[in-house]
């Protein structure tokens, strides 16, 4: 007895679907992989430079006396904390793409065409 044509041609989609869908789904992840790497950089930079300036503000309010000092305290080891994370994003960039400076910025430059 004969298949009907619709179950031959589900068949056969779905084995070219089996073949091309793996490949393309790994693509995709590198992609997004990748982006995620940059935002991360971007968020950890942005959370850096958030830290620095409420530092800055708590120190200053301690310098004039509006504050106590362990909210300095606090606030520096806020900032570190987010150096820290700066530090281990672009780490995460050097081990994906090449540990100097060229691969970082041709990286960067490639993403930047991508877009």
């Amino acid at each position: 007895m004969r298949r009907p044509w619709q179950l031959q041609f589900r068949l056969r989609t779905l084995l070219i679907a089996a073949l091309f869908l793996p490949p393309l789904i790994a693509i995709q992840y590198r992609h997004w992989r990748d982006g995620k790497l940059w935002q991360d950089l971007q968020v950890a930079k942005q959370r850096r430079d958030d830290s620095l300036v409420a530092w800055r503000i708590t120190y200053d309010a301690v310098t004039s006396g509006k504050t106590a000092a362990s909210q300095e305290t606090a606030a520096q080891q806020r900032y570190y904390a987010a150096r820290q994370d700066v530090e281990e994003a672009v780490k995460a960039l050097r081990d994906r793409y090449g540990n100097s400076e060229q691969d970082l910025v041709r990286a960067m430059q490639t993403r930047q065409r991508q877009k």
